[in-house]
């Protein structure tokens, strides 16, 4: 292998988030596919030191961790009429894909959403945002990104959400994401 690291299981801390941050919304600016914003990451990703894309994972590891709310659940499943487990990682990796203050405000309030609905748009999902730094780490080392982050530090296991909604029960989603419900229940 061509780099310095090794096959150690390493302990790096997340990348800073300003600078995270910074990348993701440069990427914004790309133009208004999904496309072009994985275009310029995948580039501004290759870029980076191996030791950065570590960090640049583990950074959306502990966004991705932070976001697993019933109240987002809720956002996700009216915006994507109905969400499975990996459908909700999908979403919120949109939902990180989409900029710091968005991310940030539907953390707070989930039917904030409702300002990145696009008509006719059908899902709010980004899966391949989750799978670039693993993408280009490979490409760079030859390795599995996976291999460079110690278990603790793999924010994005599974937690038990309990929920307080339901689809049986349509006021309860009402209640957390009134503006969303209002738009989109049952389009």
């Amino acid at each position: 292998m061509t780099h310095s690291m090794t096959n150690e299981k390493n302990s790096f801390e997340p990348m800073d988030e300003e600078k995270y941050w910074q990348i993701i919304d440069q990427s914004l600016k790309e133009g208004p596919y999904q496309s072009y914003q994985e275009q310029y990451l995948i580039h501004k990703l290759r870029k980076l030191s191996i030791v950065e894309i570590v960090k640049f994972e583990l950074r959306t590891d502990e966004l991705m961790h932070n976001s697993r709310t019933n109240q987002l659940w809720c956002a996700a499943s009216l915006l994507n009429d109905g969400c499975s487990d990996d459908a909700f990682d999908y979403f919120r990796y949109w939902l990180i894909s989409r900029g710091n203050k968005v991310y940030h405000d539907a953390l707070k309030n989930p039917d904030s959403l409702i300002e990145e609905i696009i008509p006719n748009k059908q899902y709010y999902r980004f899966e391949t945002f989750g799978y670039m730094a693993y993408k280009v780490f490979t490409e760079k080392t030859g390795g599995n990104l996976c291999d460079y982050i110690q278990d603790d530090r793999k924010h994005n296991k599974r937690t038990n959400i309990v929920f307080t909604w339901s689809y049986e029960e349509p006021e309860t989603m009402r209640a957390i994401c009134p503006n969303l419900f209002y738009e989109l229940w049952r389009r």
